[in-house]
């Protein structure tokens, strides 16, 4: 099986998780804001190392890569995304909030 094909078949499965477990499974994430810090998205990791696994919620897409040899992305639900943009919208809220109290 060659990187291409494996990486695409990684990509395909996980793109198949559920809201809960992209929330309980992840390893990291990054909230993307503008410059008035207003919410746009989230990316989130989850396969780091090789490959490298994480969803955009930009994109509604799982996109995946081995270095620079092999890249693959593969659409998610939109129930799933709204879902995970509603969960980070209020962690974000909360963090700002946080930020600024600092």
């Amino acid at each position: 099986m060659t990187l291409q094909e494996r990486i695409e078949i990684e990509v395909k499965e996980t793109a198949k998780q559920t809201f809960d477990e992209w929330i309980e499974d992840s390893i990291d994430h990054n909230f993307i804001v503008n410059s008035d810090n207003d919410f746009l998205g989230v990316e989130i990791d989850s396969c780091v190392g090789g490959p490298h696994i994480y969803l955009d919620t930009r994109t509604g897409t799982v996109k995946g890569s081995y270095s620079s040899q092999a890249r693959a992305e593969h659409p998610v639900s939109i129930d799933t995304i709204d879902r995970i943009e509603d969960f980070f919208r209020i962690e974000w809220a909360i963090k700002l909030e946080e930020i600024r109290k600092n």
